[in-house]
Formats: C-alpha cells, sequence, structure tokens
C-alpha cells in the first residue's frame, strides 16, 4: 500500500513478484494499492497492479472506486487506463457520486475514504471533459440532488459548465450563480437556456438572492458585483415585486444588506420600499431593528428619500 501511495513503481514490482496480493484491500476502508495508485496519480505503479490481477471494480466501504479516486486527483493518464481496463464510467458511491461528479468538484466530504488517499483539493477540467467525451451521464445527481453542472457553478469554472450544458446537462444551478453574483456563468446559464426566475425551496427567486436575501456579510461578494448582477436580472425580466411565502421581497433583502446600490436599483424598476412580510416588517425596519450592528444611517436615509415610513414598533 505505502508503496503504491508514493509511486514506488520498482518496489511495488518487487513485491508483487514476491507474492503480494495486487487485490489485497485495507479491513477498515476496503482501499486497495490500485486505488492508492490512482489516487497519487501514479499511473505506472497503476498498470502494473492492473497486470498483477488489481481489481478495477473493487470498491471501498464508501462504495468508492479506483476510477473515482483517479478522476479527483484529475489524473486523466490514469483515468484513461482504468476505463481501458473495464473501469465502471457510472459506477456510484455511497452518497451517489459518480467519476465525473467527483472530477467536477473542488471540495467535498466523501464518506468512508480515508482523507490521506486524496492529496489534491480541487478538480480537474481535463479529466471532466474526459470522461464527458467518454459518454458520462451528465445528469447524474447524488444524494444532495447536486450534478455536475451545480459543481462547476460552485467552482466557478464556466468552460465545464459550458461543455456539460452542450452535452445535455440542465442549467438549474442558475441560482448559485446569481448568490455568488458570477456573472460570466449566469450567462453561460442564460445562453443554454436557464430558467431565471427559478426559486430555490423557500421561495427565494435568484433576483432574491442576489439582493441579499437569506445571506450573510460573511460570503457576500464586492458590492459592484452585486449591483451588475441585479442589473441582468432586472433585465432578463425578474420580477422585483415578487415575494417569498414568508413575505420578504429582493428589497427587504437589499435593505438588511445595506445594499444602498441594489435598493435604488430596485425602487427605479417599480419595487415598493414599503412592502411588508408575513411580520409585518419593511425594508426600513431591517435596517433599523433587523441586524445586530448599529443601523446604516445612510440606508436608512436613502429609503426614506425614496418614500419610506417610518416602521411602527411595538412597546
Amino acid at each position: 500500500m505505502t508503496a503504491a501511495q508514493h509511486g514506488l513503481g520498482t518496489l511495488v514490482a518487487r513485491l508483487l513478484e514476491r507474492g503480494a496480493d495486487a487485490r489485497f484491500a485495507e479491513h477498515e476502508r476496503g482501499q486497495t494499492a490500485l486505488m492508492w495508485a490512482a489516487a497519487g496519480g501514479h499511473a505506472d505503479v497503476a498498470r502494473r497492479l492492473l497486470e498483477s490481477g488489481g481489481g478495477v471494480r473493487v470498491r471501498t466501504t464508501g462504495r468508492f472506486t479506483a476510477l473515482m479516486f483517479a478522476a479527483r486527483a484529475g489524473d486523466l493518464e490514469t483515468v484513461q487506463l482504468l476505463l481501458e481496463a473495464g473501469a465502471e464510467l457510472e459506477a456510484r458511491a455511497i452518497d451517489g457520486s459518480t467519476p465525473l461528479l467527483v472530477a467536477s468538484r473542488s471540495t467535498d466530504a466523501l464518506a468512508g475514504i480515508d482523507w490521506r488517499i486524496i492529496p489534491y483539493a480541487s478538480g480537474h477540467e481535463e479529466t471532466a471533459h474526459y470522461l464527458i467525451e467518454r459518454g458520462a451521464d451528465v445528469n447524474a445527481a447524488d444524494r444532495r440532488g447536486r450534478t455536475a453542472v451545480h459543481a462547476a457553478v460552485e467552482t466557478n469554472r464556466p468552460n465545464l459548465a459550458a461543455a456539460l450544458i452542450a452535452a445535455g446537462a440542465g442549467a438549474t444551478p442558475f441560482w448559485l450563480a446569481a448568490r455568488d453574483a458570477n456573472l460570466q456563468m449566469m450567462r453561460v446559464l442564460l445562453d443554454a437556456g436557464a430558467d431565471p426566475f427559478v426559486a430555490n425551496a423557500f421561495g427565494t427567486t435568484p433576483l432574491m438572492v442576489a439582493s441579499g436575501l437569506g445571506e450573510n456579510d460573511a460570503r457576500r461578494p464586492p458590492d459592484h458585483r452585486v449591483e451588475e448582477t441585479v442589473s441582468l436580472l432586472i433585465e432578463v425580466g425578474a420580477g422585483v415585486k415578487a415575494s417569498t411565502p414568508a413575505g420578504s421581497t429582493a428589497l427587504h433583502g437589499a435593505a438588511a444588506m445595506w445594499e444602498d446600490g441594489v435598493i435604488q436599483l430596485l425602487v427605479d424598476h417599480g419595487a415598493d420600499v414599503n412592502a411588508e412580510d408575513n411580520r409585518g416588517r419593511t425594508p426600513l425596519y431591517l435596517v433599523e431593528y433587523g441586524n445586530a450592528n448599529a443601523p446604516s444611517e445612510s440606508t436608512a436615509d436613502l429609503l426614506r428619500a425614496l418614500g419610506a415610513r417610518e416602521p411602527v414598533v411595538e412597546q
């Protein structure tokens, strides 16, 4: 195992000649020498193990295969080698991941896997493109419903997203791109036919999340990108007056995040500055009472200038 992990081809060959079992798997997680070699990007060692009977379809206790480890490492040579040896292109891990899903991600907690076996922390486009060319299911989703396109959006790889969509993948991750104010990705997805109005499970639309609804300061993109994103969404027809089942609007989100430029944009395009959510809270209320920090005077003044009424606060 150790020799395969570190790519010590001569030592691996010597051990195999002396009777080492190429199919031996660790008891705890079921990992084999072939998996260690694949994870480390050691194609020459993987080839020797395959020639000695290393099982290309053996799985870990988490249902991970050698091909998944190679895909996760971005090792195209080993990926090609394993597929030629009969590896399953659509094998699924215990979390529902396929080799393409694994290659498309950056960092994910992979159940049942020893993290020492994965030395790299980023997915690799070349490997993902190759798997697409080999006919991998571009719409395969894991148990959380996440597809390779979701991964491409979250890791900001528009070229991969475009390739996936060209191969037939759906374009629903538009919401994620809007949340992250990723204009390039949004345009790629729009060109591919993404619906810019699809909300998440809480009724939050792309415009709402881009404006700040449900977000926090720690993950907010720079203001100029947020404003450009909101402008694009308004341009394609996103409804500025739409509300969630809880009554929150995009303007509530912008007010809560003190996004003055976004507030102006939304009101200029018809947003109701005095809209109330189901708890009777207006955007101005959220500025003055909805933040743990001191209220933003500039945001409050802007809302008043735009016609906001003073909120009624129960004593």
